[in-house]
């Protein structure tokens, strides 16, 4: 919870080089009030650039049949549980030959359980030490070092990020 996973999926999804693989990409936030049409409508959309109605099972096999033959890239974010995610992937035609799905989640066990041809990755909050060495170089440049007259205001605003590498 709150160590990045969001912001790290979308530098993924918008890299260039990550984009380029992709013939589609799409991506959307499932949350805990999981609603299947609505996913599935948001992520056809994204794919066909059109508008799609029809019940579950009519937008589950129009995206199936949209993502077949294409390498394709399908992020979704904020998955509660073991169950949602497990639906949720169950729409996409096999993960192989280069298609990738990336889910965020609150819960490691998702991440265990509803694999998707890898092992997920568990991200940490950063120690104090690598979040004021981040700090720095990101405020400083490679080679720089805070000036003593803002280490006060330095130190306290790593405090305020709590470890999260914002």
């Amino acid at each position: 919870r709150g160590s990045g996973k969001t912001t790290l999926a979308n530098k993924v999804y918008n890299n260039t080089l990550v984009a380029s693989h992709f013939n589609v990409r799409a991506k959307c936030t499932v949350s805990q009030n999981f609603n299947k049409s609505k996913v599935l409508r948001e992520i056809l959309q994204q794919v066909t650039a059109s508008e799609t109605n029809g019940s579950e099972d009519d937008l589950a096999e129009k995206l199936r049949v949209a993502l077949l033959d294409k390498r394709y890239l399908i992020v979704l974010d904020d998955v509660w549980d073991i169950a949602t995610g497990e639906m949720s992937i169950a729409c996409f035609p096999k993960v192989e030959r280069g298609n990738r799905v990336i889910l965020t989640s609150r819960s490691g066990e998702v991440g265990l359980k509803v694999k998707c041809r890898s092992d997920p990755v568990d991200l940490q909050v950063l120690t104090d030490e690598k979040s004021w060495e981040l700090f720095e170089k990101r405020v400083f440049g490679d080679e720089g070092s805070c000036p003593a007259e803002l280490l006060d205001i330095g130190h306290q605003i790593v405090e305020k990020c709590k470890g999260l590498p914002l």
